[in-house]
């Protein structure tokens, strides 16, 4: 299932009402021949979130899955994300205490229902492919940690790659990280589409030379006609952009004396 992805949404109705050990389903959505679902369960003062899939016994379907509560204003998510290997063993994974139960009511519950979305991901660049489905050791795992990333970056890492607005001027670097780390050229499309029309010339020259972006930085160097120009862009610590970059505003402060 390399390559592949979708999205469950679902409106839960009359969650709360959920007594412990009780269960609710989204309806069942067929995505490359099995049918998934998302759970919802009640337990300990905690809702738990789940996605369910009826794995039969001769498959194994390794996945990568952000699973998403929406609050009632629409301004608030609680999020998490890991990878699973779905098989007859184990056809739901998730979080028994995803959320606590008093912050479910007081900012996400409205008029007792509930928004949740699950991104599944099967995958989308070849770090994952490799990870979920070739010979790295953590292949067999049926989880796996993704380590030395930041949390809220790969939140909107995975935003974008599901065609929400995820990038701004605050988050186009952390995701351009997480694209670059796991190799993901769309995300890093969408992130230069968006620098290319920005009008921030010195972030658009950090994010070039740290993310080897060659056609925004000749977009860039094309705009500096004056050495105010070139002032403008060169942040108070030289050492702060890449050295390439500064060596080439050099030759272009260099080339307007003559």
């Amino acid at each position: 299932m390399v390559g592949r992805e979708f999205t469950l949404k679902y409106e839960f109705e009359n969650v709360g009402s959920l007594a412990d050990m009780q269960y609710l389903y989204s309806p069942a959505e067929e995505h490359f021949g099995l049918k998934w679902q998302i759970k919802l369960k009640r337990k300990d003062q905690h809702l738990g979130m789940f996605l369910y899939a009826d794995v039969d016994n001769n498959e194994e379907v390794h996945t990568y899955r952000a699973q998403k509560l929406i609050s009632k204003n629409k301004e608030i998510t609680c999020s998490n994300s890991g990878t699973r290997v779905f098989k007859t063993s184990a056809v739901d994974w998730g979080w028994n205490k995803f959320i606590e139960w008093q912050t479910l009511e007081n900012q996400y519950l409205n008029d007792g229902k509930l928004e949740a979305e699950i991104y599944f991901l099967s995958s989308q660049s070849p770090y994952f492919a490799a990870l979920f489905l070739g010979q790295f050791e953590e292949s067999g795992k049926p989880e796996i940690e993704l380590k030395n990333i930041n949390p809220r970056d790969l939140q909107y890492y995975l935003e974008v790659l599901y065609g929400e607005p995820g990038i701004d001027e605050e988050t186009v670097e952390g995701i351009l990280t997480i694209a670059d780390m796991y190799d993901t050229p769309i995300a890093v499309k969408k992130c230069k589409t968006f620098l290319m029309k920005h009008e921030d010339l010195r972030l658009k020259l950090k994010m070039a030379g740290k993310f080897r972006l060659e056609e925004l930085k000749k977009s860039c160097m094309d705009q500096l006609k004056s050495k105010e120009d070139i002032r403008s862009v060169i942040p108070e610590n030289p050492n702060d952009m890449d050295y390439e970059i500064l060596v080439e505003l050099l030759k272009k402060s260099l080339d307007l004396e003559k």
